[in-house]
């Protein structure tokens, strides 16, 4: 099998028709890795199985962040996955995020940028936990990313330990003062001669300066 890897860059600067493809065939590959049927149901939309979403662990899910750090988008992107949406997949163990959501709130132009993010941080996964248990995405054609439960809550604990780790540090420097500089000492500084000679002549007035 030939692999072909391209950059978000890569993919806005392609010709219509070939963006169109290369989304196709990612939407493609993530729904049957996820475990999507060929068959689509009776209202016509095709669902990933929860048995083939990859649930992540919290120890995994950090090494993920750490792995994507450096990557503004996929970072945001990636803890946006564990924001709190009412969508009813019908389906125990599995959660759903609207495509339209992430776009707005992690501040993506289209489709390509979110799959571009939702690449980086299947790629950083798959580094950490192997090639098997399926996909940690499934998408749909009515606008949806799917993923497993466990890994949102995940993402979520990943966050809420970051954020207390981060106020722990800030608390910590509050209230530690800042030490001296070892072997630091200030020069002494007096006034200059004109200065001295100003301050000895009378004011105006016969009133010496205070």
């Amino acid at each position: 099998m030939t692999a072909f890897t391209f950059s978000v860059e890569q993919i806005r600067s392609a010709p219509p028709e070939v963006r169109r493809w290369i989304v196709t065939e990612i939407s493609r590959a993530f729904s049957a890795i996820a475990g999507v049927s060929s068959q689509p149901p009776a209202d016509g939309v095709r669902r990933p199985e929860p048995a083939t979403l990859a649930a992540s662990t919290v120890p995994e899910a950090m090494r993920v962040v750490e792995l994507i750090g450096g990557d503004v988008v996929a970072s945001r992107l990636f803890f946006e996955l564990a924001r709190e949406h009412a969508v009813d997949t019908g389906m125990p163990e599995v959660r759903a995020v609207r495509v339209a959501d992430l776009l707005h709130h992690v501040g993506l132009p289209d489709m390509h940028s979110l799959l571009g993010g939702l690449t980086v941080i299947e790629r950083a996964f798959r580094q950490v936990h192997g090639d098997g248990d399926g996909s940690l995405f499934g998408i749909d054609e009515s606008g949806h990313v799917y993923l497993h439960e466990a890994t949102q809550a995940s993402i979520r604990r990943v966050w809420e330990e970051l954020v207390l780790a981060r106020a722990a540090a800030e608390r910590q420097l509050a209230a530690e003062p800042v030490p001296p500089t070892e072997g630091f000492m200030p020069p002494r500084v007096g006034p200059s001669e004109d200065v001295a000679s100003h301050a000895a002549r009378p004011a105006r007035g016969g009133n010496l300066p205070l």
